[in-house]
Order: C-alpha cells, then structure tokens, then sequence
C-alpha cells in the first residue's frame, strides 16, 4: 500500500480466496468488475485515494464486513449498497458526501444502510423527477426544478409523457 498505484488489475478477480484488500493511500479512481467474484473479501480498505464516485463493485460483494473508503472525493453512496448484509463497519468520514445527507452519516453505518434500503425500495434519488405529469415535474421535496431537461439521454420525451 502508499505505492501510487493508478489501477488494481482486473487479474484481482481470480484471487477468490482473498478475504483482505488494501490499498490505501494510493491513486485509485475506479476498481475492476472482475473483484465481483470476490466471494470471500471480508475487509476492504482504500482511504486516501482518488475515487470521485462510489465503486459500483463494492456492493456485490456479499462477504463484505468492513469497508473503509474515508478521505476520498465521493459525493454520493448508491442505494446498491445496502444489499451488502453483512456490512458492519462502513468508514466515509473525510469524503464530501451530500448523499446520504450529512446528518444521516454521523449516525454510523446502521443509519447509512437504513437510509440507502429505505430510498432503493421507494425508488427516490435526489434530483431525479418523483412525478411527470404534463406541465409538472416535480423533485424530491416537491420543488420544481429551474429549468426543463434538453430532450436527449437523460430526459424526457414529449411521447413519455403522454
């Protein structure tokens, strides 16, 4: 670990009897899909790197117990994560995240996990329209966003709305 490392290499995956993973105080901003196969990767420990969003992989691992990702640059937890049962000490200090909200994190990791499970079930996430109905769009809070999406990608079309 501390070696500046960019990448783990996606050979991570065929180490299927790994059960601890650490590289702190690295470069890392992303992680490969293969650690997925992973199965017995209890404890994983990556403080101090570079990762903007949230590994994606880290919730397939259903082994997982610890988790430390503190004094990173990631904003937002996926709801994914709260299907990592057996996940029982999550450390995100030092991150700036706005999702979940401040509050709900000083609670520790139960609270993160009720909170991530409680908006996967009900569908929410911050900024996404809650409701489309023609002539409204609605946020969560209910407020209405400034300005209308551009039809492309990640809009809506006049179509949908009908």
């Amino acid at each position: 670990t501390g070696r500046k490392f960019y990448t783990v290499p996606d050979g991570v995956g065929n180490l299927l009897h790994l059960w601890f993973f650490a590289m702190e105080h690295n470069l890392l901003r992303t992680l490969p899909s293969t650690m997925s196969q992973l199965h017995n990767l209890s404890e994983v420990q990556l403080w101090n790197n570079k990762f903007d969003t949230f590994p994606q992989v880290l919730c397939e691992l259903p082994a997982m117990e610890k988790l430390d990702i503190k004094n990173n640059n990631i904003t937002r937890l996926p709801t994914a994560l709260h299907r990592a049962d057996k996940l029982k000490e999550l450390d995100v200090s030092g991150n700036p995240l706005t999702y979940p909200p401040q509050d709900v994190c000083k609670q520790g990791t139960g609270a993160i996990l009720a909170f991530l499970k409680q908006e996967a079930e009900t569908g929410a996430a911050p900024g996404k329209p809650r409701s489309i109905r023609p002539g409204k769009v609605t946020t969560e809070g209910g407020k209405q966003p400034k300005s209308l999406p551009k039809i492309g990608e990640d809009s809506v079309s006049e179509k949908q709305l009908d």
